[in-house]
């Protein structure tokens, strides 16, 4: 019975501490769609979220996973060995090389597919060039997922809670002024200058923990990292997915509503997924380590799965609730009036939330 609690106190504390953090990023989250829906309206709203899509799946198709398997990669390390220094310092230089690889590819990728890019989105090219500036930012999340990676391997939860907040809160500041000023011209920029702020918080906050950096020749890396990267690709394969379906939902609405409907799915997609997702990616965090570290033991898994089922649904369940009681008063609040038409999707969304947490544990 006190192991069973002593299991659940550890999932509440690595709960709490990001979800604290969580509620910090829902704030920001809510600042940054305030100001969005202000200066930008439906429309600019639409152009985010479909620019947003597209690098999102972009990025899917060519990170093969690593910020999943460069987890389960480290966790796995046993730190009661003699070598596991040196087993440490071998997983994070590969990881280090291969982010880099694959953000590079995925970039170069987008600056080809830039227009045909423009064409699929938003049905002509004068979208091109936006794709070109913005390609950058695969390479800077590839390099901040690794960063993460490393740290959500170690289980320095308190150090990747505060990248996470740092990165949000200097992107929201230095965007702010953008879409105040330059209105619609904004986007484009403010993609860029919030993905490179997070990359900057990841760096520094990774920095504190010293790893050996062990030099791998270009064979050894594809020698080496070939297990990491074929378990990335396996892994993410259904997030790929549903990046893939959601991107293709938006073209379908671009291209049969146009903008300003894209831009009100965009709004109650990020209400469903963004802010109730959050707390999902809190418990996330510390609950994927622990499944690597006992993934040899049937009956912990068991055991583990269980009790994150039943946290996950007594922490959703209240937000549901409040959601479905609020929700128009909700959406008002967090955008406009011209959102209300988003209140019955919102409804009938968020109640899909309480499914998700029973069957995402599994």
């Amino acid at each position: 019975m006190s192991e069973t609690k002593s299991a659940y106190r550890q999932i509440m504390k690595a709960t709490s501490i990001f979800g604290g953090v969580q509620v910090f990023n829902i704030l920001i989250s809510i600042i940054r769609s305030k100001v969005v829906a202000l200066f930008l309206g439906p429309a600019g709203m639409g152009i985010v979220g479909l620019l947003n899509s597209t690098i999102g799946l972009m990025s899917s198709l060519t990170n093969c996973g690593l910020s999943t398997s460069a987890v389960k990669s480290i966790s796995k390390v046993d730190f009661t060995t003699t070598d596991a220094e040196e087993k440490l310092a071998l997983e994070v230089s590969i990881l280090k090389r291969l982010v880099w690889y694959t953000g590079i590819f995925g970039t170069l990728l987008t600056l080809a597919l830039s227009s045909w890019l423009s064409q699929l989105t938003f049905g002509n090219s004068n979208y091109t060039f936006a794709f070109i500036w913005i390609a950058i930012t695969i390479l800077f999340k590839q390099l901040t997922e690794g960063k993460l990676a490393i740290l959500q391997g170690l289980r320095k939860l308190k150090l990747q809670a505060k990248a996470n907040m740092y990165g949000s809160f200097f992107g929201l500041l230095f965007t702010i002024p953008l879409y105040y000023y330059l209105g619609i011209e904004s986007i484009v920029p403010a993609i860029i200058i919030a993905s490179l702020i997070t990359l900057v918080s990841s760096l520094y906050f990774s920095s504190r923990i010293k790893i050996k950096d062990i030099k791998l020749t270009n064979s050894q890396i594809l020698t080496d990292g070939k297990a990491m990267i074929k378990l990335g690709i396996s892994l993410s394969f259904i997030g790929m997915l549903t990046v893939l379906l959601v991107y293709i939902l938006l073209i379908l609405i671009s291209h049969e509503g146009g903008i300003v409907v894209v831009g009100l799915f965009s709004a109650g997609f990020a209400l469903i997924n963004t802010y109730v997702g959050l707390i999902f990616s809190a418990i996330s965090t510390d609950y994927f380590p622990r499944l690597v570290a006992i993934i040899d033991d049937k009956n912990k898994i068991r055991t583990t799965v269980v009790q994150q089922a039943i946290i996950a649904v007594l922490v959703i369940t209240p937000i549901i609730i409040l959601f479905l009681t609020f929700a128009p008063l909700i959406i008002r609040i967090l955008y406009s009036l011209k959102f209300i038409p988003i209140i019955s999707m919102v409804s009938w969304g968020i109640l899909g939330m309480l499914f998700k947490a029973a069957s995402w544990t599994m």
